[in-house]
């Protein structure tokens, strides 16, 4: 089952942005959520800070990237996941072009 997560977390965006791409490089996340069945990732520019919106191919998925991330995110002055929300996707469609 597909699922939808969604997560804040607050702070200025683009310090937050730098502070997660340090810890984790763009090209090291996309290769491990690849290898847990990463569909999407969204992340965007809120009043508080941003949020990030993740696509899954499974929970399982999810929590597996989850536990790889968690270390190397620790430290790194990311603040908290705030508003953590979990979602089964009914339906998901891209457009060409």
């Amino acid at each position: 089952m597909a699922i939808l997560t969604m997560f804040e977390i607050h702070g200025d965006p683009d310090e937050l942005m730098s502070k997660m791409e340090s810890a984790v490089p763009a090209e090291e996340v996309q290769q491990m959520a690849g290898q847990h069945g990463g569909i999407s990732n969204t992340v965007v520019k809120t009043d508080q800070g941003i949020m990030v919106v993740n696509q899954w191919d499974s929970e399982d998925g999810m929590q597996a990237m989850a536990t790889e991330m968690r270390p190397k995110v620790e430290g790194s002055g990311v603040g908290p996941q705030v508003n953590w929300r979990m979602y089964e996707v009914l339906s998901h469609r891209t457009t060409g072009g």
